[in-house]
């Protein structure tokens, strides 16, 4: 598999001698833009962070990295990596939610949902929780049976009523 690699650089406008403050990042396959380091140097491709950040480019979920003068992100989106975290943790936690309601094991004390309230912590979980799951009973159907696989188990899926 062949993937498109793209190196993002913003031209300076403050000459090569100046200290500047610069924002490292990454971008994600979703367009994220994580913020991996902010450092005031001369020359930011001569830094260890973005020798650093070239061998990101070799991970599956890293579509590019860049550095920009922290000046110039304040009109764009860039997250920090526990907010990206934080983000695909309620995610995930939400499609666990989505397969227990299809088969009926939708419940706060349900094992399977234990690793989200160690993530994203009592509070937060039990609001997830409790927002999702009513979103779930008011706008989902459970269809049973729709497919059996070759071993004989048969599956549910979620109906939008």
């Amino acid at each position: 598999m062949v993937f498109l690699l793209y190196i993002y650089r913003v031209k300076q406008i403050k000459p090569h001698t100046m200290k500047q403050t610069w924002i490292f990042y990454t971008v994600d396959n979703e367009g994220r833009k994580c913020i991996f380091n902010e450092r005031e140097c001369i020359k930011p491709e001569l830094t260890k962070d973005w020798k650093e950040l070239q061998q990101h480019l070799n991970r599956v979920f890293i579509k590019s990295v860049g550095y920009v003068l922290a000046e110039d992100t304040k009109n764009d989106n860039y997250q920090t990596k526990d907010a990206i975290q934080l983000e695909d943790n309620i995610k995930s936690c939400k499609s666990m939610m989505d397969s227990l309601y299809a088969y009926d094991g939708l419940s706060k004390d349900n094992s399977y949902l234990s690793q989200y309230i160690k993530r994203l912590g009592e509070a937060k979980f039990n609001e997830i929780y409790d927002e999702y799951s009513n979103y779930l009973t008011k706008t989902f159907t459970v269809t049973r049976g729709v497919h059996t696989d070759h071993e004989g188990c048969t599956y549910n899926s979620l109906t939008k009523i």
